[in-house]
């Protein structure tokens, strides 16, 4: 996502925040394949993250089922510039009873067979439906969105209930 935006927005200074080294040796290798100069990557916890200028958006990607919210989204609040837009994405567990046997049907394929394609993530893949399962991302992101005073604040439920979209914006 971070070189999306930062190919879409060429005149735009773009900041990619992650825990694993590993993930943004690959991201910096990538930047310079595509010759992205945009682009400011740093190795940290978002929660722990504390730069001095102010975004017009911040966005998340498969992070707020593991991350804690009371912590994070306070901190992501004092980034936005006034006007700014905060946007979460993650998996969600679906609330229709045909949609939750497709999600059991998905996560008990995706071990054996994206597990021999990428043997690095079978444990996550083995782990992940019950992170899913289990998160209340959702409901406790948008409440805090409410309690640090952002307003505008939409769910967007995506991908046949596998994954929601949760925006607010800074007044």
């Amino acid at each position: 996502m971070t070189f999306a935006l930062a190919q879409k927005f060429p005149t735009c200074q773009i900041v990619g925040v992650d825990i694993s080294k590993g993930y943004l040796d690959q991201a910096e290798r990538k930047a310079e394949r595509l010759k992205i100069r945009n682009v400011k990557l740093i190795h940290s916890r978002a929660e722990d993250i504390h730069p001095d200028e102010r975004f017009d958006a911040v966005t998340t990607s498969y992070l707020p089922k593991y991350a804690d919210l009371n912590r994070l989204i306070p901190n992501l609040a004092k980034m936005l510039a006034p006007g700014g837009v905060m946007v979460f994405y993650d998996f969600t567990y679906p609330t229709s009873k045909p949609l939750r046997a497709l999600f059991h049907l998905y996560f008990k394929l995706l071990p054996p067979i994206g597990g021999r394609r990428y043997p690095e993530w079978k444990e996550v893949f083995v782990e992940l439906p019950n992170v899913i399962r289990k998160t209340q991302w959702v409901a406790e992101s948008t409440a805090l969105l409410r309690q640090e005073g952002l307003s505008e604040i939409k769910i967007e439920s995506l991908t046949l209930q596998g994954s929601a979209l949760v925006t607010g914006r800074k007044s």
